[in-house]
Order: structure tokens, then sequence, then C-alpha cells
């Protein structure tokens, strides 16, 4: 599961990008690896509620760590792993795709990009390429710069 390594790999990286963000944050500048390709700029996240009140509340600084080093760790470099005949892609519609289920493990495949989630307890594991979002909801448009495609390993509370 290459999609899994890369996530693996990458959110190893996140520990030292989340100190590199307390550095960089001071000065309000940040490379192109470790922003969100879709919202590059301070300040980030404006579109949902809960950042915009994080930077109205904390102020700039604290809210680029909060959209940087906690809620999207080193999104820029995730994307740039996106597989390129996907990036810009906002119809899903025409994409081959299979969910498969056996108890608490679900396997999501669109166009022989798999992502696997195991739910144990109130957790969830997932490892692939996160195309759950394209299996589940293909016929709504999404923005030419999105995260879905995007390798991905994952321990989170199930949802």
């Amino acid at each position: 599961m290459r999609g899994a390594l890369i996530g693996l790999l990458i959110d190893l990286l996140g520990i030292p990008a989340r100190a590199l963000v307390l550095l960089l944050a001071i000065v309000g500048r940040y490379p192109a690896w470790l922003v969100t390709p879709d919202d590059p700029e301070s300040p980030f996240g404006k579109y949902e509620p809960t950042v915009r009140e994080v930077y109205a509340r904390f102020g700039r600084y604290l809210g680029d760590v909060y959209w940087l080093a906690w809620r999207n760790v080193l999104f820029g470099l995730s994307y740039r792993f996106k597989p390129a005949r996907f990036k810009g892609l906002i119809d899903y519609s025409d994409l081959r795709r299979t969910i498969t289920a056996r108890g608490a493990l679900t396997i999501f495949c669109v166009e022989g990009y798999q992502l696997l989630q195991l739910r144990v307890g109130g957790f969830e594991v997932l490892a692939g390429w996160m195309v759950r979002g394209a299996a589940l909801d293909p016929l709504t448009r999404r923005q030419p710069v999105n995260m879905e495609f995007r390798p991905i390993f994952s321990l989170r509370k199930a949802g």
C-alpha cells in the first residue's frame, strides 16, 4: 500500500514540521509544501467558522499554528503526492468505484486507488489514498484544488 507508506512518512515528518511552524509563524511566511494548496495565505481557513474564531480570539500567530501545526499538518506536501490525473478534477461521477465492507473493515476503491478503513472501538485507522469522499459521494462537484486522493495514514476518533 504505497499510499499508506507515504502517508505514514508524512505523519512522521509532521513532528518536526510542527516545530518549524512555531518558528515560521513569527514572520507569517511559509513554503508551499507546508501550507494547504487550496488556501495558501494567512489567515488560513476563512471559510470555516471554528478557524475564524481561533483567529479572532487568539490572533494571527496562534491561528496559523492551529491551521498548519494542528489541523492541516503538511497538507501541501501530501498534495504533491496526489496522482496528477486527479489534480484539478472536479467531477468524480465517471470514475470506477467499489466499496467492500467486511465487519470492521471497509475498503474504498476508486480507479484502483484504495483506502482501508478499520474501525476498532471508538477509533478508526485510515490507510492508503483518501478516496472515501469520491467513493461515497461522486456526484458533488469539487473545488479544482482539493485534498481527495492524497496519501493518508491516520488513527482518529471514529465519526
